[in-house]
């Protein structure tokens, strides 16, 4: 060991004289009395200053149970946390100035110092010095963050807002730019945001000026291509045809929804959906919007569509014809919509839009039913055979009755309305021979009921499907 170095330092000679723990002679010899007349004392003084044996064993191998004792004393105050003034205060333990004071005091002797925040780090075992420093460091960070925030609005006045506005802007913006545009737009206001952020948070003081600079020659490149996409969004104010253009809500919802492959695809085509693009924007919104241009699509069809209404993610289209007694109920979803109709009628002139069963459902309805019933009895009478369809309004099931012998099947329903809608648009004679051959099919097969025994069964199996129902609950 070098006996020029230091066997009590100054700061813990002075916390040593302000405890009480060095006192006890049993325990430390004349330490206490002898140390405490001295600012330091090097390992080379031991055996020169008068200290007995037991002190000049504690300060060659039990220093470090003393100094544990004595932190144990002390407790740093929370009631005034850290002094902070504008004056600098030397620290009670080293001498040397600090602006920011922490303030210590003995809970047997009520001494108390005032220390600096290196200081209070060599005492760790201070009771609450930990929680302290936490604080003073976390405090310290918004103090200089705020310093650096200062002296930039000192410099640009409005920066902050001037990024805020920016972006907001941007978002803002009524049509979607062309992506170069777009993206060149997005990196400079992101550009700008990194520069003030990264100055606020971390920045040097003394490379301001560098980062002003970068700063100025940043929102000099924002503006140009602001004003780019100014007299973008006016041209396209300007555009005849709306339909095709992408416009902020659509951009929303493409981002929303994680659809940036097809948000890029159409900032591409210069915002403007094409045929493959606008098959997939299914937003609700924008399919509500476009009614007027589907409701025309639907004048002078085939099948007189009457009205298209939006219900819970699909459209519900009215067909009113002369050959239905009633109007009947067909939809389609949003999204199969726009891939199979919709992109034709804004994309297809004179597109007239079709009942194609691959795309649309017939509701299943009591109304709808009985009203297709009602067309296909009327086809299937004009022939030798007893045979009709019945539709069971109380208990919603449908049959197919051979009054010859009394007999009836029960049938789907959803395949009923789904097999006439492939038969739609034939004339009454074909309908007719579609369904007989059906009847040749069904007759074919053993699962004909007795119609008298039909409200007996059907009891029956309600009775079986409650046992069921029970036997799972339990």
């Amino acid at each position: 060991m070098n006996d020029n170095t230091l066997a009590l330092t100054q700061e813990e000679l002075v916390l040593l004289k302000n405890s009480e723990e060095g006192k006890d002679i049993e325990t430390y010899g004349n330490l206490y009395e002898i140390a405490t007349k001295y600012k330091s004392i090097k390992h080379s003084d031991i055996e020169k200053i008068g200290l007995d044996e037991t002190a000049k064993l504690v300060l060659k191998s039990g220093k470090a149970n003393l100094f544990t004792n004595i932190m144990m004393e002390w407790y740093a105050r929370k009631d005034e946390d850290i002094a902070n003034s504008d004056e600098t205060v030397k620290c009670g333990l080293c001498g040397r100035e600090n602006t920011y004071i922490f303030y210590i005091r003995n809970r047997y002797n009520e001494a108390e110092l005032h220390v600096g925040s290196s200081c209070i780090r060599k005492f760790s075992g201070i009771e609450n010095s930990n929680e302290i420093l936490k604080m003073f460091n976390g405090n310290k960070k918004i103090r200089e963050e705020q310093r650096r925030i200062n002296a930039f609005l000192k410099k640009i006045p409005n920066a902050d807002n001037l990024i805020s506005k920016s972006r907001r802007e941007f978002h803002e913006l009524p049509v979607l730019l062309p992506w170069d545009l777009y993206n060149s737009l997005d990196e400079e206001i992101l550009n700008l945001n990194k520069i003030y952020n990264d100055f606020k948070s971390s920045g040097n003081i003394n490379n301001l000026e560098n980062v002003i600079s970068q700063f100025k020659e940043s929102e000099e490149v924002y503006k140009v291509l602001k004003q780019q996409a100014n007299k973008f969004v006016m041209k396209r104010e300007s555009t005849e045809n709306q339909t095709i253009i992408c416009k902020r809500r659509e951009c929303r919802w493409l981002l929303d929804t994680g659809n940036k492959k097809l948000f890029r695809r159409i900032a591409e085509d210069q915002g403007l959906y094409t045929p493959d693009t606008i098959k997939e924007i299914s937003s609700h919104d924008f399919i509500s919007e476009l009614k007027p241009v589907i409701q025309k699509c639907c004048e002078d069809t085939a099948f007189k569509i009457k009205e298209v209404r939006y219900e819970d993610k699909k459209l519900v289209f009215l067909i009113d014809d002369r050959i239905h007694r009633d109007v009947l109920e067909a939809t389609v979803p949003e999204e199969q919509f726009m891939r199979s109709i919709g992109w034709k009628c804004v994309f297809q002139e004179n597109y007239k839009i079709m009942i194609n069963p691959e795309v649309f459902t017939i509701t299943s309805s009591k109304r709808n039913i009985n009203v297709i019933l009602s067309r296909v009895n009327r086809a299937i009478s004009k022939t030798e055979y007893l045979i009709e369809f019945v539709y069971d309004d109380d208990h919603e099931r449908l049959y197919f009755e051979k009054r010859i012998n009394g007999t009836y099947m029960v049938l789907g329903t959803e395949f009923f309305l789904k097999q006439y809608l492939r038969n739609i648009d034939l004339s009454e004679k074909k309908l007719r021979e579609v369904y007989i051959n059906y009847f040749h099919e069904l007759d074919k097969d053993k699962g004909w009921l007795l119609i008298k025994d039909r409200m007996e069964r059907y009891e029956f199996e309600k009775m079986m499907a409650k046992e069921k129902l029970g036997r799972k609950r339990a």
